[in-house]
């Protein structure tokens, strides 16, 4: 059973007085090791069990090949629950996103004979007729990627070749130079385009999880567009991410998991550091996959 623990108390930023305004959050599920998505309606600032109501699209490693080699292909869910699947390339197809004329946009990276490190590009294909373009070529080693609300700025994590976040880098479509914003990784653009949340370990405050990671825990942090003005939302020492913005770009929410034994939930705060209130708390690992609608479904402090 979900555990809703978030009350409004009044308050900026959508306290007592704020409209009721509905919105969608697609949350990613996993349970013992299987994984699903569910959709749950914000409104007054509670989670209710709802349903997709448009299509969306993912990633999701499929079946090996004759080595066991998997890769990441894109699928798109239709609003009937129909899914196709998209790529199937024998590269990794990570971070989608839907397109206004239709198109799916995602990073597709190559794995290079021998050593050398992959190659990655930021790709579109056309569901209708297959038809794929290369937007962006000679991204480096990218983990996540997303495009601007207006579609003319992609915004993407660097990894060095020892595995370890390199920053955070824009460009400009069409063919744009490459520009560092800032150190962090996880970058999402809020949705006017005009701020940017992301994660880092800058602050040293907890210890990283799982996989022999080296670093710290990650927590979250805002930024204008252009990296300047950065400011911290987060402070605890466990580890924060999968982060999305809410419609109105006045909150965020967020997974926390505090250690290898415990799970992820999902926490609210406001852009501006306030208000941070916990969601749900269950033995399931849950993280935001996307927030959909307008509004912020009546979150308040």
């Amino acid at each position: 059973m979900l555990a809703v623990v978030l009350a409004g108390c009044g308050g900026g930023g959508g306290g007592a007085d704020a409209p009721d305004q509905r919105a969608t959050l697609v949350v990613d599920v996993n349970v013992r090791g299987e994984r699903s998505v569910e959709t749950f309606v914000v409104v007054d600032g509670q989670l209710e069990p709802g349903k997709l109501d448009g299509p969306r699209v993912y990633g999701h490693a499929g079946e090996g090949d004759e080595q066991g080699i998997t890769y990441e292909e894109i699928y798109l869910r239709g609003p009937d629950g129909t899914v196709r699947q998209l790529t199937s390339d024998g590269r990794a197809d990570l971070a989608p996103r839907l397109l206004r004329d239709g198109r799916v946009a995602f990073v597709s990276c190559a794995l290079t004979e021998g050593a050398g490190p992959p190659g990655c590009r930021l790709d579109a294909i056309n569901p209708r007729t297959d038809e794929r373009k290369t937007l962006l070529d000679d991204l480096g080693i990218v983990f996540h990627g997303e495009l601007s609300p207006d579609e003319t700025r992609f915004l993407y994590t660097r990894i060095h070749e020892s595995g370890k976040p390199a920053g955070l880098f824009v460009r400009e479509l069409p063919g744009g130079e490459e520009r560092r914003l800032l150190d962090g990784h996880g970058g999402r653009w809020s949705p006017e385009g005009d701020r940017i949340a992301f994660l880092s370990d800058r602050d040293e405050n907890g210890r990283c999880l799982f996989h022999d990671c080296t670093g710290h825990a990650a927590e979250l942090y805002v930024a204008d567009a252009d990296g300047s003005n950065e400011r911290r939302l987060t402070q605890n020492a466990e580890d924060d991410g999968a982060h999305a913005w809410s419609g109105d770009g006045e909150w965020l929410v967020l997974g926390r998991i505090p250690d290898e034994d415990a799970d992820w939930d999902l926490y609210a705060v406001r852009a501006d550091g306030a208000c941070e209130r916990q969601l749900t708390d269950t033995p399931r690992w849950e993280t935001p996959a996307e927030w959909r609608g307008g509004g912020h479904g009546g979150l308040a402090c």
